[in-house]
């Protein structure tokens, strides 16, 4: 079941306190806004990997990736 399905099933609906066309409850908006939510999300996830591998090959380019994640620096709380 998808992520959407399973918050419709649950009763998961969103309305706007400024936007009075905005109710999840009626089918029809619910469906466009889900989806474009959806999308929205989807488009987000994409442009933040490029930004990640364009950094990386920066990095790379100048000598500076050595791989993995950088290490924390020093200070309280950083530990796991």
């Amino acid at each position: 079941m998808s992520y959407l399905k399973q918050l419709k099933w649950r009763g998961v609906w969103l309305r706007s306190l400024t936007e009075s066309w905005l109710d999840t409850q009626n089918e029809g908006v619910s469906e466009i806004v889900m989806a474009m939510m959806a999308w929205a999300a989807s488009e987000e996830r994409k442009k933040i990997s490029e930004r990640t591998k364009a950094g990386i090959a920066r990095r790379r380019a100048i000598g500076q990736w050595r791989g993995g994640r950088p290490k924390k620096k020093g200070g309280a709380g950083n530990e796991p």
